[in-house]
């Protein structure tokens, strides 16, 4: 093979730069996405039970959905319930008539803890998702506020929750 002129090697070396450009602009061009930018989007109630409902935490897989209910009859207690999506029946999870609950779904799917208010106080707890016995892993106080939110390490090993300082604020009326 007879030697490179420097003009040859000036055009190899442009077509191969024009090549890579070339398949670099298709690589980054825009996907068209297949949405109707006027379709309208329906809301869809998960619960309609009578009373109110407060705190919903999606488990991991969004198939079910922990959450506060106070019951119609009792507006000023609350339990933990957990709902399969799409079907009608909740199942309760606690049974304490607590003034207020804050689920949270463990990432791993699980656990659910949850901070609640009780006669006895304020206290952040862990139970089965689906049932079982639930543990209290601290007291925060007799004092109804601040209420504390919990949080999940992503391993589901660790819970994150604050502890005010002063924990002396009256709990609510419900309770006194």
């Amino acid at each position: 093979m007879p030697p490179r002129t420097p003009w040859q090697k000036i055009a190899a070396l442009a077509v191969a730069v024009l090549l890579i450009a070339g398949f670099s602009t298709y690589m980054m061009r825009p996907v068209p996405l297949d949405i109707n930018p006027r379709a309208e989007l329906t809301p869809v109630p998960l619960t309609t039970y009578p009373g109110i409902e407060f705190a919903p935490s999606f488990s991991p897989s969004g198939n079910e959905i922990a959450f506060e209910w106070h019951r119609e009859e009792t507006p000023n207690e609350s339990d933990l319930y957990v709902k399969q999506i799409g079907q009608e029946n909740p199942v309760r999870l606690t049974c304490h008539h607590a003034g207020f609950l804050e689920p949270a779904w463990s990432p791993d799917g699980k656990k659910i803890a949850f901070v609640m208010l009780t006669k006895e106080g304020v206290g952040v707890y862990v139970l089965p998702a689906f049932g079982g016995e639930e543990r209290r892993l601290a007291h925060l106080g007799k004092g109804g506020y601040p209420y504390s939110l919990v949080s999940w390490s992503p391993d589901s090993k660790w819970i994150a929750f604050a502890k005010a300082d002063d924990t002396t604020a009256p709990a609510p009326s419900a309770f006194i």
